[in-house]
């Protein structure tokens, strides 16, 4: 696997972290169109769990091609994964890949029920790395930035390795030190280290901006931080939210989003140039 993308700081006065996303139209439909096919006969011929679904709704998966075609295909809905993981544990059966190819292990957050499990190949974390770098990108970080780690690094949360994972393969440099590590800890690295870019749930910035002046001697719009990610909880999509984040820390402030399930995809925003950005990735088993 790798840490950094091959020419990472290549990208650092580029306007995308990919040329994908300044493509034709028409050149990402048939870059969809093909993985869409890619996708589906590798679930046909891997998946007895898709291949039994398939067969209920009279689908022949040769036959879905287009992007108009996915409309003939049923949805997967939360409880036919919580069915399916509970039928083949650890992962389920719609597992698609041997558990000797699985490296990685994401889980849920488990607020609706027990916690949802999803294995990772090699080629599944590229894809992630690849997909969240092009989010926290268009969110304003860039190779060579500083950026402090302030979502959990525990309990198998999006936010936190597979965050970790992809600021490294962006070209900045992660100080993981997590919420977990105590939001005392969090502020002297701020102090000490002075990041351009901090990571971490909205509500956790603005308290570790109401702690700052006692713990780091200054008040948060004081120690130099320039871009602020958001996400993990609603508040980065709320105007008087993001308002009061960026007046805190005198920095801007943007969302993004994600799941155990698809890893992070985007929803980007800089309020202060009335720009937004929208973006969205899947990853392809390999």
């Amino acid at each position: 696997m790798r840490f950094r993308k091959p020419l990472a700081f290549s990208h650092a006065i580029a306007a995308t972290f990919s040329g994908v996303e300044t493509a034709s139209p028409s050149a990402i439909r048939d870059l969809q169109e093909h993985r869409l096919s890619v996708q589906l006969d590798y679930l046909a011929a891997r998946s007895a769990f898709y291949r039994r679904r398939f067969h209920a709704a009279n689908i022949d998966v040769s036959r879905i091609r287009t992007i108009e075609d996915l409309a003939r295909v049923p949805f997967t809905t939360k409880q036919d994964l919580r069915d399916s993981l509970a039928g083949m544990p650890p992962l389920g059966e719609h597992l698609a890949a041997s558990l000797e190819d699985v490296v990685q292990i994401q889980a849920s957050s488990g607020t609706t029920g027990s916690p949802s499990y999803v294995g990772l190949t090699e080629a599944d974390v590229l894809a992630w790395q690849e997909m969240t770098a092009r989010a926290l990108f268009a969110c304003g970080m860039r190779p060579g930035d500083l950026v402090l780690h302030g979502f959990s690094m525990s309990k198998g949360f999006v936010g936190g390795i597979p965050i970790f994972q992809a600021i490294q393969y962006l070209g900045a440099r992660d100080i993981p030190i997590g919420a977990d590590g105590g939001f005392d800890r969090l502020l002297i690295a701020c102090r000490d280290l002075r990041p351009r870019c901090i990571v971490g749930t909205p509500n956790f910035l603005l308290f570790l901006a109401e702690k700052a002046k006692e713990l780091a001697g200054v008040e948060a719009a004081e120690l130099g931080v320039e871009c602020l990610i958001v996400g993990g909880e609603p508040g980065g999509g709320i105007p008087a939210v993001r308002q009061a984040i960026e007046q805190r820390w005198n920095a801007t402030c943007r969302e993004l989003m994600g799941g155990h399930r698809s890893g992070v995809h985007l929803l980007g925003r800089e309020q202060r140039r009335r720009r937004h950005v929208h973006g969205r990735a899947r990853s392809y088993p390999g």
